[in-house]
């Protein structure tokens, strides 16, 4: 029965794994591109370079240029990390962590795949194991589904827009709307506004010292006015 070696099997292996977060990195590449073009950019080769891996992976399983994955991969996840810890220390979000999506979470979790098989795959060894044909291909098969179902949801959303983008506007629409909270204490200030002043005295006010004299005066009068009468 023929056979095949653990290598071989590893670095096909990678090349699915490559080949979906190439074709995550197309799908998001159009929002990152109007988020700020140097971004999109960098996606835009980050894509093309995974999507060119798996081709020379699947054509060429043994060429040393396939060694390139390692720092290339690498550099995507640790610059997911920083993006979404620190903020990235450039651009126009400089310093202000991203949210974490679907597209992104699966992208990274494919080039930590394809890092760790390859580094795998090419660990010097004097002897290689002999993987069946049959094992070989139920093998390939099974990472192939496993990354059609990943790449499927993540390349759907990532082309819908940029998820953390649209989570940073509403986060800074929060902060907005904070700031008209700080005029709430002007709307509670309102009934105090609308007080009505009654203008009939209280019991505490003295009464209008007119208008006694007056009826006093005038009740005298009526009074001294009898006798003159007489």
């Amino acid at each position: 029965m023929r056979s095949t070696t653990d290598t071989r099997l590893g670095t096909h292996a990678a090349a699915f794994g490559s080949l979906g977060a190439g074709l995550i990195h197309f799908a998001v590449t159009p929002a990152h591109w109007t988020e700020w073009p140097p971004l999109g950019a960098a996606f835009g080769a980050l894509a093309v370079f995974q999507t060119l891996w798996a081709l020379a992976a699947f054509l060429a399983p043994t060429s040393r240029w396939l060694l390139l994955a390692l720092p290339v991969n690498l550099a995507a996840i640790g610059g997911w990390a920083v993006s979404r810890v620190w903020g990235m220390p450039f651009g126009p979000a400089t310093g202000v962590p991203e949210g974490v999506a679907i597209a992104d979470i699966v992208a990274t979790l494919l080039a930590v795949f394809v890092a760790v098989t390859v580094a795998w795959a090419w660990i010097p060894r004097t002897q290689y194991a002999a993987v069946r044909l049959g094992w070989y291909r139920g093998s390939l098969a099974a990472v192939a589904a496993v990354v059609a179902v990943l790449v499927g949801p993540a390349v759907l959303t990532g082309a819908a827009g940029h998820e953390h983008a649209e989570g940073e506007e509403h986060g800074g629409a929060g902060s907005h709307d904070d700031g008209h909270d700080d005029t709430e204490p002007h709307e509670d200030a309102t009934p105090h506004d609308e007080v009505t002043i009654d203008p009939s005295p209280t019991p505490s006010q003295p009464a209008d010292p007119s208008s006694a004299p007056t009826t006093q005066d005038g009740a005298g009068d009526d009074h001294d006015e009898v006798p003159h009468s007489h």
